[in-house]
């Protein structure tokens, strides 16, 4: 087990599966995810990401540094785009990630980090990238971010700064 690791933690939950569920059935809608989650990978991979796993509706990426991640969330928000509209429904992404240190046990990872970028990727709209302060310092100059109101997230005392990423 390796302690003290710093990585970029990134979550990408698909939105609106519900609705592809009842429109398409449930195995038309599994296929579709699975699909989807091929081209998250793909993505990812392109912008030197790994994709660790997936969870329902839900992958967990790795990627060395903050702005490989934004390069990466770029990547996969436009590989999921691309992908067809099940039964009329169209698939999207709310993308959340941190950079910090974690906790890697085999192939998987953990700790604060892990629990934030999750939490940062609960706040993300369809077609949106939210990230934290710290990661949002992070980031290259010239990189555009929108702050969020304050937002109190389960784990932490205090309420935490988080920024929409719009461009780099």
């Amino acid at each position: 087990m390796e302690t003290n690791r710093k990585t970029t933690v990134m979550f990408a939950s698909f939105i609106g599966t519900s609705s592809v569920v009842e429109a398409a059935g449930e195995s038309a809608a599994q296929n579709a995810i699975e699909r989807c989650f091929e081209r998250i990978g793909g993505a990812a991979t392109s912008c030197g990401g790994r994709l660790i796993k997936t969870m329902h509706d839900k992958a967990m990426i790795l990627v060395a540094t903050p702005d490989g991640a934004a390069d990466a969330a770029v990547a996969i928000h436009t590989a999921v785009g691309e992908f067809p509209a099940i039964a009329a429904v169209k698939l999207g992404l709310g993308i959340g990630f941190h950079y910090g240190p974690v906790i890697q046990d085999n192939a998987d990872v953990f700790g604060d980090t892990v629990n934030l970028a999750a939490r940062l990727e609960a706040e993300a709209p369809v077609g949106k990238v939210v990230v934290g302060a710290d990661t949002a310092a992070a980031l290259p100059p010239g990189a555009v971010l929108k702050r969020l109101p304050s937002l109190q997230v389960k784990g932490k005392e205090d309420p935490i700064e988080a920024y929409v990423l719009h461009s780099l």
